[in-house]
């Protein structure tokens, strides 16, 4: 997975901001019912998506963003290809150091696969070649969250967080995290998701806050651990002028 992201400050509290993302699967063989370890044939999964946002803050308070992004999924000779719209509140509860937000994801039409696969006959000899599929429904997501901040000492500060998430097509889970940060210098974050069977382990990660030139340079390492695929290793980079 690739991905990279921009935001261009336009003042006035707007911001116009762009992102792309590619996964490439690479080479997987093959299998079926009686050939478990492998037909001899590969196929390849990729998913393309590219968005445009916008943001704008109308108070100190209240802000809000809005995204829409085109995103293409191709695999053994099929793809489909949609637009979704992604949009966000924000509200901070004044000098509480409390903030809340309200997210609905991918939302949009219905589609359907493109394209040609051919599969055996079963129950038969041969095989058959299918062009015409079932339309699929976007994965849309609602998103609530509630946050928290509290100084801890002259140096330190703590912010807890609880997100709900709702997808269209599964079981609604709690996302419940903390990030204790050190003289806006050292990040040490903590999670865990509750609702979901491939998550029984919190995540764990770290970031490094610094300054080089007119840029503020953020480092970010996050360790998640599934059931089924293993542990994952998240790293990112972000840039941001020090000029505003």
């Amino acid at each position: 997975l690739v991905a990279a992201h921009a935001v261009i400050p336009l003042g006035s509290g707007k911001a116009l901001g762009m992102s792309l993302q590619n996964l490439d699967s690479g080479p997987m063989d093959v299998t079926t019912e009686f050939q478990p370890f492998g037909t001899g044939e590969t196929f390849g999964y990729t998913s393309l998506a590219a968005g445009l946002t916008w943001s704008q803050s109308l108070t100190n308070l209240f802000s809000y963003g809005l995204t829409a992004r085109y995103v293409r999924d191709a695999t053994a000779g099929l793809y489909t290809a949609n637009t979704f719209v992604d949009l966000g509140i924000y509200y901070r509860v004044g000098d509480t150091g409390a903030q809340m937000g309200v997210a609905i994801r991918n939302f949009g039409t219905d589609t359907a696969m493109s394209g040609e696969i051919e599969r055996p006959i079963i129950g038969g000899d041969g095989t058959t070649t299918e062009s015409s599929f079932a339309d699929i429904a976007p994965p849309t997501l609602f998103l609530m969250g509630l946050t928290y901040t509290r100084a801890l000492g002259a140096d330190g500060s703590l912010q807890t967080s609880l997100q709900l998430s709702n997808p269209n097509d599964y079981a609604e889970n709690w996302n419940l995290g903390a990030e204790y940060r050190w003289r806006n210098t050292l990040l040490l974050r903590a999670g865990y998701r509750l609702g979901k069977e491939e998550f029984t382990v919190p995540s764990v990660g770290v970031g490094v806050h610094t300054a080089a030139g007119p840029l503020a340079v953020q480092f970010d390492l996050g360790t998640t651990v599934h059931n089924h695929l293993g542990t994952i290793h998240r790293f990112g980079i972000t840039l941001t002028s020090l000029s505003r």
